[in-house]
């Protein structure tokens, strides 16, 4: 103990020694030495060692000061924490809310575009009238048969050159009994005679589609007609007069 107040003292008397010294520099050049004082901040000397001139400050260098300091610390991140998770919970339901708007505007400009769309396309096509109506949808059946086609007393068929080959002999021979022996009250939409041309018809239209490569293209749009138009038929009782279309 004796010893270590010993070392005390005289560290401070040396610490006093040292400020109060100057030290003498000889600048180059000059024939006289220029002299240049030193402060050094003194130190305060005590029973334990040699303490910084802030050991006067409040709490510092204390194990409650760091306590205090380390708990302070700890609220504050804290708090920060619940700042940050509160305002990215905030930004979330921001985020959501832009992405719904978003969509609703999505949806207000497709539908807007459809619309522009469609009066711009009603303005080049305008819409048929009635009458413009009845008139297309009755080129798009087919044409009835003439009497030079089919006989409307006999039921007699006159068929194209091209459908009498071979190939074609069955599906005559059934078509040509049905009208030979159809009546008015068996005619029409729905009835067994109308049902069975029907099948006969496609069933021949199939037979021309697979000997298309063997007539030429004319032959076989003047056959295909020709069955679709027969097909046709069975829609109106016998012995009505049939116009003389050509189409």
């Amino acid at each position: 103990m004796k010893t270590r107040i010993v070392f005390s003292v005289a560290a401070s008397f040396a610490v006093i020694g040292i400020g109060g010294s100057a030290f003498a520099q000889t600048t180059p050049g000059s024939a006289h030495a220029t002299t240049t004082a030193v402060s050094v901040t003194p130190v305060m000397a005590g029973p334990i060692g040699v303490y910084s001139p802030l050991a006067g400050t409040p709490g510092y260098g204390t194990i409650a000061g760091s306590y205090l300091s380390g708990k302070g610390a700890y609220v504050q991140g804290l708090g920060q924490y619940n700042y940050n998770t509160a305002l990215a919970a905030r930004q979330l339901e921001e985020a959501k809310r832009q992405a719904i708007d978003n969509q609703v505007y999505a949806e207000k400009s497709y539908y807007e575009m459809r619309r522009i769309n469609n009066e711009n396309w009603l303005a080049d096509h305008p819409r048929s009238t009635p009458e413009q109506a009845a008139q297309i949808d009755q080129s798009r059946l087919p044409r009835r048969l003439t009497s030079s086609e089919l006989d409307p007393t006999w039921g007699q068929i006159r068929w194209p050159v091209v459908l009498q080959r071979p190939e074609f002999d069955k599906y005559r021979a059934e078509l040509d009994d049905i009208f030979a022996h159809r009546s008015e009250e068996a005619s029409g939409v729905g009835s067994a005679m109308y049902d069975h041309v029907q099948k006969f018809a496609r069933d021949m239209r199939s037979a021309l589609d697979k000997e298309h490569d063997t007539m030429t293209q004319m032959e076989w749009i003047h056959s295909m007609r020709f069955i679709e138009s027969l097909a046709y038929e069975p829609r109106f009782a016998p012995g009505v007069v049939i116009g003389m279309n050509t189409r």
